[in-house]
């Protein structure tokens, strides 16, 4: 995840016109943007974050309450207004069984047997009950957050992601077909 969140961070401020950003992530994923954030901060740049949908997030409670290494981050993002939507589950496995073998493996500042994705929020994390939300997705699976899987919690899932990110109510633009080149500013740019 450090490593990738640098490669990220790149990619972004490489996106031309980029000034707000909302960010979903599952598992792993979740500290992925963690890390990439805190890239943000700590250069002082970045698109404005609106908005980060956190799922299943295999990252360390520790990291999160005070004196751990996204604290401030996250203190600093609720300041900000930017909103937090955590979707946890104490029926996950993956997250029961092998977080604590995985974050010991990752080294000794890693330990942790707390799973943000599992244990849901506490209300010594920044934003709790103001810019953070949570929803105790009730018998979810690790993998039963996108809606695929055909069960009831995953659609529910993906449809309270859906309502938190916003989705389908404004035009939003991706990107469409576009020429091989255009100029602009007398400089060929291609695409």
């Amino acid at each position: 995840a450090r490593r990738t969140a640098a490669e990220l961070r790149q990619l972004l401020l490489s996106m031309p016109n980029l000034f707000e950003l909302d960010l979903i992530g599952h598992s792993l994923g979740c500290r992925l943007i963690l890390e990439t954030l805190a890239l943000f901060r700590q250069n002082g740049d970045g698109p404005r974050i609106r908005r980060v949908c956190l799922m299943a997030a295999a990252v360390p409670m520790e990291m999160i309450e005070p004196g751990g290494i996204y604290h401030d981050l996250l203190r600093d993002l609720s300041a900000g207004g930017t909103r937090v939507l955590v979707l946890h589950s104490r029926q996950d496995t993956v997250l029961h069984y092998a977080f604590f073998a995985g974050q010991a493996l990752a080294g000794p500042d890693e330990r942790s047997s707390r799973p943000l994705g599992r244990e849901g929020p506490n209300p010594l994390i920044p934003g709790y009950h103001a810019t953070l939300e949570q929803m105790q997705m009730a018998g979810a699976a690790h993998g039963d957050y996108w809606g695929h899987s055909g069960k009831e919690i995953a659609r529910q899932s993906a449809r309270q992601a859906g309502r938190f990110l916003e989705l389908g109510t404004a035009p939003r633009e991706i990107g469409g077909a576009r020429s091989v080149a255009f100029v602009e500013d007398g400089y060929p740019w291609p695409m």
